[in-house]
């Protein structure tokens, strides 16, 4: 039977559409500039508990959890500040992306260049202790992230004591791998020099460039050539010491 305006039953039916519709503003309104809660770092799994995180497959579940630590606090149009991260979980959920593949040079690159730029250095202290590790790692292969826990232990955490430590657990390894450059074995020297923290860096940052070139990525020497010019470079003097070092860094700025 077809139904007019007048019927009770389309008069209804219009209430009905009217009230959902109201409804339907009125979440909408209350609702508009709410966000997913972000809880910071989540807590880390055991090795296991990860792996099966990826279906049983270990480095699968590494990547995605490395893509995660990437991206962690800056997704759902929200940014978060690295002073808001909770370091020391960062620092375990690092160890144990060493524990499962000590070979990555992802984690440590996120760890030293990302992480490790946060003003609070307790937090850049988690990051060093997690770096120390890494330099360690597949013996002498990947000593030049011990070589950054040095530099963020002296400049960013201000703690010469262990700025000095790792300076000297570097030149070990400098004196049992003579592939490593010379500079390492003269690291402790650097860390006692009593130069200007910024003049100390630039010596650090351009010899690092110049030494491990070859197995540098790309996006590390665009970074060192940009925290040179921007974090360390007084705007006066020469912006790179080295020659080899300014061919390097021009045109990547």
């Amino acid at each position: 039977m077809r139904l007019t305006i007048g019927d009770s039953k389309s008069k209804l039916y219009l209430l009905c559409v009217l009230v959902f519709l109201m409804l339907h503003l009125g979440v909408w309104y209350n609702a508009r500039n709410k966000q997913a809660q972000w809880l910071n770092v989540p807590p880390v799994p055991s090795v296991y508990g990860l792996a099966q995180m990826g279906l049983g497959d270990a480095q699968f579940a590494l990547r995605v959890a490395g893509l995660n630590l990437q991206n962690m606090g800056d997704t759902g149009g929200r940014v978060t500040r690295l002073q808001d991260y909770n370091y020391e979980r960062l620092e375990q959920w690092f160890t144990l992306s060493y524990e499962i593949d000590p070979k990555t040079n992802f984690f440590p690159m996120v760890a030293a260049y990302y992480y490790g730029a946060s003003p609070d250095s307790e937090q850049v202290r988690h990051m060093v202790n997690y770096l120390e590790k890494a330099g360690n790692a597949t013996p002498n292969e990947k000593w030049r992230w011990l070589a950054q826990a040095v530099f963020l232990a002296r400049f960013k955490v201000k703690d010469n004591d262990l700025s000095l430590r790792l300076a000297y657990k570097l030149a070990e390894l400098g004196k049992k791998d003579s592939r490593l450059p010379t500079w390492t074995q003269q690291m402790p020297a650097f860390v006692l020099a009593k130069q200007g923290d910024k003049q100390a860096a630039r010596n650090i940052m351009e010899t690092i460039l110049l030494s491990d070139l070859q197995n540098l990525d790309p996006n590390e020497i665009n970074y060192m050539c940009a925290y040179i010019k921007e974090q360390l470079w007084n705007g006066t003097e020469t912006l790179y010491k080295n020659q080899e070092v300014t061919k390097l860094c021009e045109g990547r700025i």
